[in-house]
């Protein structure tokens, strides 16, 4: 019996690991095609940029992009700094506002009643409409900014949270009662580890609306930023530098992005993984 198990161990050891290898080597084949697509999709726009096909000022090529990005790097980076540090702020705020609305919402029916309907409004409401409300109550300034974007990325995350609380295992909440455990027990033990899953997908799509409202809220009233340098680069029909700064809001549009969802990742994986452990002791 000993010397079967043992004897299996490596056998499976050896098996996972080919089929790791085996799953890794699909994926790379499975992003091939879309690598091998946007490299010709450059390559052309490339072309057709030094044969003259497309003038300059309406499309610039790849190359005059990065030498745009070369010759502006110290102005992109400044304003990435400020567009990157409202983002931040904007999307910690406007998630926290949605998680305790969600709060509200779930465990309060007038609550419900009263706040359900104005989240609901204000998200039909174009962000650009409000934008000059914002600034008339708030400045010219990141203040501002950081306000529009708090509200954009408010909802997602509001709307997820208190899917995922809704969701919870009926059966977990009758064993935690059987137990006669009290309303934070059940949060911290229950709705709160069962949730994560839909909460981080809000915080997800949240993210990228914070991108999206840092910079619509720069287009109306900003000092500095990304979208402040896009208007002065139009402003000098200078395609090229805008092209740079979208290139940097894509940047780090990504690398928040990704980095909320690795967080994600992480812990519901840290959860999934502790519950195992408890259920195989």
């Amino acid at each position: 019996m000993t010397d079967t198990i043992a004897t299996d161990g490596p056998r499976t050891a050896t098996i996972i690991a080919t089929n790791t290898r085996s799953g890794a080597w699909k994926r790379h084949f499975t992003s091939l095609p879309a690598v091998l697509f946007y490299g010709a999709l450059f390559i052309l726009w490339e072309i057709a940029s030094q044969l003259g096909w497309v003038r300059a000022f309406i499309l610039p090529g790849p190359s005059m992009i990065i030498q745009s990005m070369q010759l502006n790097s110290s102005s992109l980076w400044s304003n990435t700094i400020v567009t990157a540090r409202e983002i931040v702020i904007g999307f910690v705020i406007g998630s926290l506002l949605g998680f305790l609305l969600a709060l509200g919402i779930f465990y309060s029916k007038p609550l419900r009643t009263i706040i359900y309907p104005g989240v609901v409004f204000l998200q039909t409401v174009p962000k650009v409409a409000l934008a000059p409300l914002f600034l008339i109550w708030f400045g010219v300034g990141e203040t501002s900014i950081i306000a529009i974007t708090a509200l954009i990325c408010l909802f997602p995350v509001l709307v997820n949270t208190v899917v995922g609380f809704e969701g919870v295992d009926v059966n977990l909440l009758e064993l935690m009662h059987s137990v006669s455990a009290n309303g934070w027990q059940k949060f911290r033990m229950i709705y709160l580890p069962s949730s994560l899953p839909e909460i981080f997908a809000g915080l997800e799509v949240g993210m990228s609306l914070a991108v999206v409202g840092a910079i619509v809220g720069e287009f109306i009233g900003a000092r500095a930023g990304l979208g402040y340098q896009i208007l002065m680069a139009n402003s000098r029909i200078d395609t090229a530098e805008v092209f740079a700064a979208i290139v940097f809001i894509s940047a780090i549009g990504m690398l928040f992005y990704f980095g909320v969802r690795l967080l994600g990742r992480l812990m519901v994986g840290t959860r999934a993984n502790t519950r195992l452990a408890r259920e195989s002791g």
